[in-house]
């Protein structure tokens, strides 16, 4: 990603570009401690990912008040305690997990 000079760290990290059909938008709605991002895909699910101090969770829910609350009962979900995701590396994430939960769907 090329820093633009004049935008804030926050605007740097605004907006991602994945290599995802299945992903229509995803936001870094912070970029350090911790880590988060929010968007929305193509089936209109909205997804939330946060990691700090290793600890990486994912969720898929209908909203993303719903996304951020969610536990493995409540949604698509994932939680993974070996990681250390920067913006970069939690994207690359991401899109593996949306690409599992669109795999799912196809099986049910």
């Amino acid at each position: 990603m090329k820093k633009e000079s004049g935008k804030s760290l926050l605007n740097i990290f605004a907006s991602w570009e994945v290599d995802n059909d299945n992903i229509l938008s995803m936001d870094c709605t912070c970029c350090a401690c911790p880590t988060q991002f929010e968007g929305m895909l193509k089936d209109g699910s909205c997804f939330y990912f946060r990691e700090r101090h290793g600890e990486a969770r994912f969720a898929i829910a209908s909203t993303i008040d719903e996304a951020v609350k969610a536990t493995k009962e409540t949604a698509f979900y994932f939680k993974k305690e070996d990681g250390d995701y920067m913006p970069a590396t939690a994207a690359d994430q991401i899109s593996k997990w949306v690409n599992a939960y669109f795999k799912k769907l196809k099986k049910t």
